[in-house]
């Protein structure tokens, strides 16, 4: 029997319970830093500053706790993982390619620092 078998699912739930409070204690963060609101960021807009933002939140809540793609989705009010996996992957395209888009992405991940992440 394995470690991770002697878990309850009580404790799986509570688990899952305390990194979508994180989740959403980084959403925060990311519209504070970004001055777009969180009901913008999980809203359907299509605006570029507000996929901007609901791109580094998806991004940093991916960094910071062990949710699946598809209960980031959910957070974001998406109804599958693929919008979150092609956030993921904008966010790091830009990340080497936009010298402008690298440093905001380096000073929103200090100040999103002090959130305590996931444990590895």
């Amino acid at each position: 029997m394995y470690v991770c078998d002697l878990r309850s699912k009580h404790e799986d739930e509570q688990d899952v319970q305390e990194q979508k409070e994180l989740a959403k204690r980084v959403m925060d963060g990311v519209a504070e830093f970004t001055g777009i609101s969180v009901e913008e960021i999980v809203s359907s807009s299509r605006k570029a500053k507000v996929m901007e933002a609901r791109h580094l939140s998806m991004y940093f809540v991916r960094s910071k706790t062990d949710l699946k793609l598809i209960e980031i989705a959910t957070l974001h009010n998406k109804r599958s993982h693929v919008p979150v996996h092609h956030g993921l992957n904008k966010v790091r395209f830009m990340s080497s390619n936009e010298r402008d888009f690298s440093q905001r992405l380096a000073k929103l991940k200090l100040k999103l620092d002090p959130i305590k992440p996931h444990k590895s």
